[in-house]
């Protein structure tokens, strides 16, 4: 929760910014400009979505195969290879 509230707010300040950036060239004349401006502007908003969520996914999927497949490394994993997903996400979120 603490690195979403602040890392993830700081990564949403300058992703808005950028993409912001980017979506100013639909006010173009130039046609491919203008589509250029939206294409980049939606890939980098699209690009922040799918890390914020994906990215924590990933992790809790990777620790969980790590634990559950006999490589016992860290201690959490004897608590996260018994739980299912939903706490799983939460227990590495709290």
């Amino acid at each position: 929760k603490y690195v979403y509230k602040h890392a993830g707010l700081a990564c949403l300040a300058t992703t808005s910014t950028t993409a912001a950036s980017f979506l100013a060239n639909l006010a173009s004349v130039l046609l491919a400009l203008r589509e250029f401006g939206f294409f980049m502007g939606v890939c980098i908003l699209a690009a922040f979505f799918l890390l914020a969520i994906g990215f924590p996914a990933a992790l809790v999927l990777r620790d969980k195969m790590r634990c559950c497949s006999g490589r016992r490394l860290l201690q959490r994993c004897n608590i996260g290879c018994n739980m299912d997903s939903k706490a799983a996400v939460s227990f590495y979120i709290e």
